[in-house]
């Protein structure tokens, strides 16, 4: 039930919706629409560009380093605790038998990203001063929450409520309630040697990466709310080298990208993992090799946005690996730099980062698809980089939080910020 703050805004955003004779016409909803569905059956000779890490590349024993091959253990295959069906992910237009909801949940989007430009153009206007009062209380602002317990949190998901949370440099990963700010639990990872690498949800399930501080061994969990329980999905062998990676689930296929070894080397490539032939295949490289990178579906697609690039150069570049052959393609890179980026709507936000002039930024701004540009959203109160992002949609109302990362003086912060419209 929406608290009588969220009702009000509701109105505002009711009383500000565009006319009928300005929705999106027939053929701009062709054109939104998705263009391909994705399936998980993919024929092996739509990836035989793919490089099979078959038995003659698993007897090498050297690690990683840079662009080369990775090396598997055919027994840590064996690992592999969840079934087929706890790998299935809630991705819009992964089934080509069901196209009805696909049109559904595209008109749906479209509804709420005129929503998007329309703050967009009042924003726009209010910031040239020619804006009338009406316009300026239609204009959505970032309002404060309770700060979390711990400066840095910076890995975010949001599942029934609550906010999940956790440092890098930490075994524990924190449950907040999402409305109220209030710290719900700390779930410890038994592991003391092991660091969080990342937060990630899929099909309703928690998923958390971690990294063995002294042996450079990745490895993924399933974590239960109810339980208090950590089950182990994935452990990669000991010699390969990788932290600060991201990491997708779609169907049956885990996608593994970037991240940086030992040597702090930042890394370009992608893998994969079947879950269905237990099998590893090295996917084309990323055009960006990069760290700490947002990724998500997007029209397909998995996009890999911001991050940071070698020598700790900070990220605009956003790049997107087809799902059906594995192909990439750029979209124009946002304004500033090693932000947090993510879908929302059928289209990507983008929050923070530092701007060309080494600024910590206050920007907000979202992929407009019909000008081909990023637009700008009203800015966040307070300049933040290398912090979380999470998006929070229920019916009409939809918010943006960020929380953590590095304040404009370079400072560690635990503030929390959140919009709704």
């Amino acid at each position: 039930m929406c608290s009588r703050r969220e009702q009000s805004l509701l109105s505002v955003a009711s009383e500000c919706q565009r006319s009928a004779s300005e929705r999106p016409t027939a053929q701009e909803i062709m054109n939104i629409c998705f263009p391909s569905a994705v399936t998980n059956d993919i024929p092996r000779e739509d990836i035989n560009h793919c490089i099979s890490l078959d038995e003659e590349t698993l007897e090498s024993t050297e690690p990683l380093n840079g662009s080369e091959l990775l090396q598997i253990e055919s027994e840590s295959l064996e690992e592999t605790q969840l079934s087929d069906e706890t790998m299935r992910t809630d991705i819009v237009a992964c089934s080509l038998q069901d196209e009805g909801s696909l049109v559904v949940q595209s008109l749906q989007d479209i509804s709420r990203f005129s929503r998007l430009r329309e703050i967009s153009e009042r924003y726009l206007l209010n910031s040239n001063g020619g804006s009338s009062l009406h316009d300026i209380g239609c204009i959505p602002e970032w309002h404060y929450r309770r700060d979390f317990p711990h400066p840095g949190e910076t890995v975010m998901a949001v599942i029934d409520g609550k906010f999940l949370t956790g440092n890098r440099g930490r075994n524990e990963m924190y449950i907040t309630d999402s409305a109220s700010g209030e710290l719900l639990q700390t779930a410890i990872f038994p592991d003391s040697s092991a660091t969080y690498d990342g937060i990630f949800i899929s099909d309703g399930k928690i998923f958390s990466v971690f990294v063995d501080k002294g042996t450079w061994q990745l490895s993924v969990h399933t974590y239960s709310l109810t339980d208090d329980k950590w089950t182990l999905v994935f452990r990669r062998p000991p010699n390969i080298e990788l932290a600060a990676i991201a990491l997708t689930l779609v169907g049956d296929r885990i996608f593994i990208a970037g991240g940086y070894n030992r040597r702090m080397e930042k890394l370009a490539n992608v893998f994969m993992f079947s879950t269905t032939t237990r099998e590893w295949l090295l996917l084309p490289s990323m055009p960006t090799a990069r760290c700490s990178c947002s990724n998500f579906i997007y029209n397909g697609s998995i996009c890999y946005a911001a991050g940071v690039e070698n020598e700790g150069v900070r990220s605009k570049a956003v790049e997107l690996m087809s799902l059906e052959d594995y192909e990439w393609t750029s979209l124009p890179s946002t304004m500033a730099a090693g932000g947090a980026v993510r879908t929302i709507h059928g289209t990507l936000v983008a929050t923070g980062g530092v701007d060309d002039s080494g600024t910590v930024s206050r920007r907000v701004e979202f992929w407009g698809y019909h000008q081909k540009s990023w637009m700008p959203l009203p800015k966040l109160s307070q300049g933040r980089f290398g912090h979380g992002m999470a998006v929070d949609v229920d019916g009409d109302y939809s918010r943006i939080i960020v929380t953590g990362g590095y304040d404009k003086n370079r400072h560690m912060t635990s503030t929390v910020e959140v919009i709704e419209f």
